[in-house]
């Protein structure tokens, strides 16, 4: 886009049928969040889809992106899922993983 300079462009799918417009600006406001940004971030997901209150305990850190999620998760989430959110989030670049399972 910048050496085109071009400010926008459409968005396809597969068949090239169009989705929408994404413009410059959408795409650095997702590589401008602060380390602190995403892990609040991250940690909210986490907690708001898979986590019941008091179940578990959730460290979340990030360093230029990317997220790297311990503690403990109950047996019946699978730490693949909290993966799949966790690097969902815009922005994260990259997630590992070290969590140990809650009875």
């Amino acid at each position: 886009m910048g050496r085109g300079r071009l400010k926008r462009l459409p968005v396809v799918d597969e068949e090239g049928r169009p989705l929408g417009i994404v413009s410059r600006g959408d795409l650095l406001k997702v590589r401008l969040r602060s380390d602190a940004e995403l892990a609040e971030e991250v940690r909210r997901e986490l907690l708001r889809f898979l986590v019941p209150a008091g179940v578990a305990t959730l460290g979340v850190q990030v360093a230029d992106g990317e997220v790297t999620l311990t503690g403990r998760l109950p047996e019946s989430v699978p730490a693949e899922l909290a993966v799949r959110l966790a690097g969902a989030v815009p922005g994260v670049v990259g997630v590992t993983a070290a969590f140990t399972s809650v009875a």
